[in-house]
């Protein structure tokens, strides 16, 4: 640092000798020659230093992803066969308090259809406040709900509460239209919202094509199931005025 604050450049060749040696030569008595040293072999030196750090830096932030990798696989596995576990354990207490019974639509079939319904069934944990149906999207999934309370809406007016083993959301799911002239989804009649977190169990539109196919579910089903339809859009139009009639008193 001093001869390049001099002239700005180092000697082209100096001499030094290393403590090592020294102490190496005090204790052995043995005549070590200096080493000779210059500018390019300096800078050689620098560069090597500087490259074996940065492969240190890889292969230390190489170990650290790969750690962090294996930690996050572990984390989904136990994750993963932590809802594997829930999702068997609901299936089983739907299945043995025969919830699906309580249901108008599955009424008539036998115990092995509703079992095989419920089998199909995912598991999913809604947090408290969402929204699991929505007034006017369109129904693509069915739900039986296993634990927590959820409140109806329609039009914003409050018409009912959902316990534990209700189920709802079958109606729009079972009936493809709207009119019977016209290709359009049938959409949500009400809104339910988690009024705590709940656990649900689901069934898709995909997996009851599924069942149908299987004839789970015979044709008698689907014809009750467009019947109750229509019934319950005519009960939530019947407290949603009902409702208008108590507030304006």
């Amino acid at each position: 640092q001093r001869l390049a604050a001099r002239d700005g450049s180092l000697p082209s060749s100096f001499q030094v000798q290393p403590l090592e040696q020294i102490q190496k030569t005090r204790s052995s008595k043995t005549k070590v020659l200096p080493i000779s040293f210059n500018a390019t072999l300096v800078a050689n030196l620098v560069d090597q230093h500087q490259t074996t750090e940065h492969v240190m830096a890889i292969r230390k932030k190489s170990e650290a992803s790969r750690q962090q990798k294996a930690h996050d696989t572990n984390e989904r596995q136990k994750s993963s066969a932590a809802q594997l576990q829930k999702r068997l354990a609901l299936r089983q207490k739907a299945k043995q308090a025969r919830a699906l019974k309580k249901c108008t639509p599955f009424q008539t079939l036998s115990d092995q259809a509703q079992d095989q319904i419920v089998d199909a069934m995912n598991f999913e944990q809604i947090k408290e406040g969402t929204a699991l149906c929505e007034q006017g999207s369109v129904a693509d999934r069915m739900y039986l709900l296993m634990s927590g309370h959820c409140s109806v809406q329609v039009d914003g007016v409050h018409v009912a509460n959902l316990y534990q083993l209700d189920v709802f959301g079958e109606n729009a799911l079972f009936s493809t239209t709207n009119n019977s002239t016209r290709n359009r989804p049938m959409l949500r009649s009400a809104t339910v919202i988690a009024r705590e977190d709940v656990d649900v169990l689901v069934l898709s539109r995909n997996a009851l094509k599924t069942l149908l196919h299987s004839k789970v579910m015979d044709r008698q089903t689907m014809m009750v199931l467009k019947e109750v339809a229509e019934e319950r859009k005519q009960q939530n139009a019947l407290m949603k005025e009902a409702m208008h009639v108590d507030a304006l008193k």
